[in-house]
């Protein structure tokens, strides 16, 4: 038997990551085969890179590999040879030369080796999560991609890959659609159960900071500038610009609050101006109720601070000058990303403490959740998480 799963790891087969076969792509199931025209027609930039079989080999051994892949989540529909698309090569962990994903004791392994992650959302019964490189058919391509999983059961599903050859830096899921913003200036829109996407931005410049409320997409540019558009598309109404690069945006009824690498900014119908007390270098915003929570990467300035919308008040909730930026927050606590790992600390202050196993977490702003049972988070190829 370990001999079989050594001989399927070198034809290409990955237990630890989904192939392509059954994925969904724009809410349909393709075989590789078809798979393969599709993407020479939609996506013409991407290398053609994925190969059929045409040799056989021993019947009853065949029967007994082809059975073993099925269960790893391989192809099960053709004869297997040394022509398969070779894994990304890694450093065998074992006699049999298998890699074998590091395991991280109280830590989840929701999603590992499908590309390069960009950000994560959460729904009620879902996992969002971005690529601004895909893994397709062994090869990492230079398109964004976006996969969706069940908190609960199942492998993550590939919906979309883009077909402009974009990366997809921010994704947030509203009312069971995703939101992403691209590298080349579009919001898309694409039903979390699969379908087709839409563009309803097309923007001069990349898109750096996003958020939906109610029927308004709100965004903002590497041009600084500060927008929104309805959900359903048209053109994009103008907020405002800022002076320096956008981190985060969140909105409160009128007010629009938008974090940059200066100061918080609220912009009203009329003006916009520095919120009192909320100047250093914000990395990233979150907003929970009728509170805003940002992190700072001045070391003269708290770590995290807070911003209580019906009072003006802002407050630090980490004192002391140790960097951070990816943050996330629930009822009770908020979490957020340090160059050491993931520390969670009350929304009310006091000490931080470390989310165990999370030391090789992102810290760039989306790539951090957190829902009522779980913390998540990014590495360079990895979705991870981990019980509160």
């Amino acid at each position: 038997m370990q001999k079989m799963i050594a001989r399927s790891e070198r034809a290409g087969f990955r237990a630890r990551a989904p192939r392509l076969e059954g994925t969904l792509i724009g809410g349909a199931a393709y075989r590789t085969a078809s798979y393969e025209k599709l993407a020479a027609a939609r996506w013409p930039h991407i290398p053609h890179i994925m190969r059929s079989t045409t040799s056989s080999i021993p019947s009853l051994f065949g029967c007994v590999l082809v059975a073993l892949v099925a269960a790893c989540g391989g192809r099960a529909d053709a004869p297997l040879d040394e022509t398969t698309v070779p894994a990304p090569e890694r450093e065998p962990t074992g006699d049999e030369g298998l890699f074998i994903p590091p395991t991280i004791p109280g830590v989840d392994r929701i999603a590992d080796g499908l590309g390069t992650p960009s950000a994560i959302a959460l729904s009620e019964n879902d996992i969002a999560f971005t690529t601004r490189a895909t893994m397709v058919g062994g090869e990492l391509v230079a398109a964004g991609g976006l996969y969706v999983k069940n908190k609960k059961v199942g492998v993550p599903l590939l919906l979309l890959l883009d077909g402009r050859g974009a990366a997809y830096e921010s994704v947030v899921v509203d009312g069971g659609e995703a939101f992403i913003g691209t590298s080349d200036g579009r919001v898309l829109t694409l039903p979390l159960r699969g379908g087709q996407e839409t563009a309803i931005v097309e923007a001069e410049s990349p898109v750096s900071a996003l958020t939906v409320t109610g029927t308004f997409v709100y965004y903002a540019t590497n041009q600084n500038e500060v927008l929104r558009v309805l959900r359903t598309g048209g053109k994009s109404e103008p907020i405002g610009k800022v002076s320096s690069p956008v981190r985060g945006i969140e909105v409160d009824d009128e007010k629009v609050y938008v974090a940059t690498t200066d100061a918080i900014v609220r912009f009203t119908k009329t003006e916009g101006h520095v919120v009192e007390g909320a100047s250093g270098s914000p990395c990233a915003m979150i907003r929970d109720g009728r509170k805003l929570f940002w992190t700072n990467q001045a070391t003269d300035r708290p770590s995290v601070l807070r911003l209580a919308l019906d009072v003006g008040d802002v407050q630090a909730v980490v004192a002391g000058g140790s960097p951070a930026c990816a943050i996330a927050s629930d009822a009770a606590s908020v979490v957020f990303a340090t160059d050491s790992g993931l520390m969670r600390v009350p929304t009310s202050g006091g000490r931080p403490e470390k989310v165990s196993g999370s030391m090789n977490a992102l810290t760039k702003p989306g790539a951090v959740a957190v829902d009522g049972t779980h913390v998540y988070w990014l590495t360079h190829d990895a979705v991870l998480r981990s019980k509160k």
